[in-house]
């Protein structure tokens, strides 16, 4: 803000209201800048990179699943079921040559867009089970609740499969699946249980996840 007074021109100190306002976007500037540059490290193929997305949004991913579910009349979301859609969740981030990822353009925070990404898996999800069971499929944009009762019914048979699939992991799996799913402890948590540090949570999570896709393929298989 300047001041003029007899032709001399003076900046004037900023309100308080301008400098919140200033910083707020400045850091929701940095914050995007650090999204683009994470999924950049990420299309490159640093491990390190996946390691940390995979730690920051676990949880985030988990919630907006959960979410999801509430959202189509589903009131109980077994923890075979969450594992299995946070796999796909990652596993559609890989395919194509991480064709989603490099799409981030950085117009929205990184959260915000993924919170898209994890709602279409998980429609996309009960989608494919309700083909399987015959059923018209749910729309993304349409509100199902008045289906609840049918996609319990699918939703059901599937865990039915999934926790078949989940015994034939190996303990280790098993537990960090548990800790995670169904006792909704934080990474450090999980890691004070296990006695391993906070950074092998993620990679352990997201191993034990893609073990119980591929028994749970197995099973469906023969």
């Amino acid at each position: 803000m300047t001041l003029e007074r007899n032709g001399d021109q003076r900046t004037l100190p900023p309100l308080p209201g301008e400098i919140q306002e200033a910083e707020v976007r400045l850091m929701g500037d940095d914050e995007v800048q650090r999204n683009v540059a994470l999924t950049q490290r990420m299309v490159a193929g640093e491990n390190t990179a996946w390691i940390e997305f995979v730690t920051q949004f676990d949880s985030l991913i988990f919630s907006r699943i959960q979410a999801t579910w509430r959202e189509v009349g589903l009131t109980f979301l077994s923890p075979e079921v969450a594992a299995e859609i946070s796999s796909e969740v990652f596993a559609g981030l890989l395919n194509n040559e991480m064709r989603s990822l490099k799409g981030y353009s950085g117009r929205s925070r990184l959260s915000t867009w993924l919170s898209v990404v994890v709602r279409r898996a998980t429609l996309r999800y009960l989608n494919a089970i309700r083909k399987r069971q015959g059923e018209r499929e749910l729309e993304d944009q349409a509100d199902p609740r008045n289906e609840q009762r049918e996609l319990q019914t699918c939703s059901d048979d599937r865990l039915d499969t999934l926790r078949v699939a989940r015994k034939k992991l190996s303990p280790e799996d098993q537990q960090v699946l548990h800790l995670f799913y169904e006792k909704d402890n934080s990474y450090q948590q999980i890691a004070e249980e296990l006695k391993i540090s906070v950074n092998a949570i993620g990679p352990k999570l997201d191993r034990a996840r893609r073990r119980l896709r591929m028994k749970t393929e197995e099973i469906n298989s023969m």
